[in-house]
């Protein structure tokens, strides 16, 4: 949106997008438009309707603030889900458009499966060697900082109609974890907030305005779909991570494309572990025959399978799942994932046999990064494993996850699923302890208290900057509502 649009026009621009976009995805062309085709369409038809543009811009910060706030005061984090907020249509330095006016809803009706995006997918070797080509010539980043590039977005429930067989329906429907602060919306969920609470806040960064920071897009992704695989025992959990330029496309891309294409996986039934890796490989590859900038964005990605009294753990990056099991009158955190970081030595050796560079961490606290030069100028990658980053899959940084399971027990009292907005200052023990505290007033109220806790550690340990937060606390055993 161009930035010379004023406040009262960007309201009244977002106004109308809520009312276009509604009207069009309830037509089979509009399913086929963009946001950005809805967005400029409606730009087209306000710019012609000759408004008048004398009053002062407004800034293009992506702030959510309450009804009537003052603008030029300091952003707090919002927690509880029940105060009600403004949403405005905001723009990023790079023109993309970010649509906070509603809660966006993606219909997966239409969506394809991995098999056969693949049909379209891309000479990957072609592609490297054009992405190498930009880089070497500055027509790319070429740093690190290039994957924290950022945009303000909105919680999503995402309904899906896949058939199992000819001759039955089935639909699948996926909850995913609401902006903190956001009114919830949900008429009805599977299981209620005592049970089950998945939240999401966006991250902020330093800007040249008065409260001296601006939200950046919320590349986080979480949500749990059930039932799953047309089964009542059955609960599917994700939480991802993205990073990049176009992180959040590859996070939304890659929840929606695991949930399609596990749940008709052939081994899902009798061999999980085996479907879910296939699942994250193939969703991987299909990332090519997309639009999305797959080779300078990529993201994280826990999954777990909950059947029965069996969890089965997907993992590729540095989001976590723990659990909280009793022992000795106390909870101790259990670990079901590890983090996937470059200097680990057996992530280090793949790396290195496979032409790769590893850069050590800058200072105490920070990452070691993945380099495709020995000068460690050309990417610098913060994990080892990840969906999508193409430009560091031929050096060893893989889309394979690391496989577990976990059979629950009567001491088993609550799993906790997190990006590494949580984790990065806080420890599993930590949070186990933190949702221990709250979970007595229900899951979401222990969601919530995570959140707060490791927002107000970023504020104390990074100041003006916060990455991306989401989280997912699930009472065990769950009972649906």
């Amino acid at each position: 949106m161009p930035s010379n649009y004023t406040n009262e026009q960007k309201a009244e621009i977002a106004k109308l997008y809520k009312e276009k976009f509604d009207a069009l995805m309830a037509t089979e062309e509009g399913k086929k438009m963009t946001e950005a085709d809805v967005l400029k369409l409606v730009q087209e038809e306000y710019d012609a309707s000759q408004v008048a543009d004398t009053l002062e811009p407004k800034r293009a910060t992506g702030i959510i603030r309450p009804k009537g706030a003052d603008e030029s005061a300091p952003t707090e984090l919002k927690t509880t889900h029940s105060s009600r907020v403004a949403f405005t249509a905001t723009t990023d330095e790079a023109g993309t458009n970010a649509i906070l006016e509603t809660q966006l809803r993606t219909n997966m009706a239409n969506a394809k499966s991995n098999e056969e995006l693949l049909k379209n997918a891309k000479d990957e070797d072609v592609e490297l060697a054009k992405f190498i080509s930009k880089l070497n010539t500055g027509q790319a980043a070429t740093e690190s900082s290039g994957f924290r590039q950022r945009r303000l977005s909105t919680a999503q429930r995402i309904e899906a109609v896949e058939s199992e067989a000819p001759q039955r329906e089935k639909r699948t429907t996926m909850y995913a974890a609401n902006e903190l602060g956001a009114e919830e919306t949900e008429k009805f969920t599977p299981f209620t907030n005592s049970v089950l609470g998945k939240f999401s806040c966006h991250g902020i960064e330093p800007a040249n305005n008065p409260s001296g920071v601006h939200d950046k897009i919320n590349q986080d992704r979480g949500c749990y779909v059930y039932p799953f695989n047309n089964s009542e025992e059955e609960c599917l959990f994700i939480v991802l991570d993205g990073h990049g330029q176009e992180g959040d496309k590859v996070s939304e891309f890659a929840m929606q494309q695991i949930v399609v294409t596990l749940e008709t996986h052939p081994m899902l039934a009798n061999n999980p572990g085996s479907a879910l890796i296939d699942t994250f490989e193939t969703t991987n590859r299909a990332l090519s025959a997309t639009q999305i900038q797959y080779y300078s964005s990529g993201c994280t990605c826990v999954t777990v399978l909950m059947r029965g009294g069996t969890l089965h753990i997907a993992n590729v990056g540095d989001s976590r799942a723990v659990i909280g099991s009793e022992k000795k009158g106390r909870l101790k955190a259990i670990g079901l994932t590890r983090d996937h970081k470059p200097n680990d030595p057996d992530e280090k050796a793949r790396i290195v046999a496979s032409g790769g560079f590893v850069s050590p961490p800058p200072e105490p606290g920070l990452s070691s990064r993945v380099w495709l030069d020995a000068k460690f100028k050309m990417i610098g990658l913060a994990m080892s494993r990840s969906l999508g980053d193409y430009a560091v899959k031929a050096v060893g940084v893989t889309a394979t996850p690391e496989i577990t399971s976990h059979d629950l027990t009567e001491n088993d009292k609550f799993l906790v699923m997190a990006s590494d907005g949580v984790w990065e200052f806080i420890s599993n023990q930590e949070a186990v302890d933190i949702v221990q505290n709250k979970i007595h007033l229900g899951s979401n109220v222990a969601c919530e208290e995570l959140i707060r806790i490791a927002a107000t550690r970023w504020q104390h340990e990074e100041g003006d900057y916060r990455d991306d937060i989401t989280a997912l606390v699930v009472t065990l055993p769950m009972v649906r509502s």
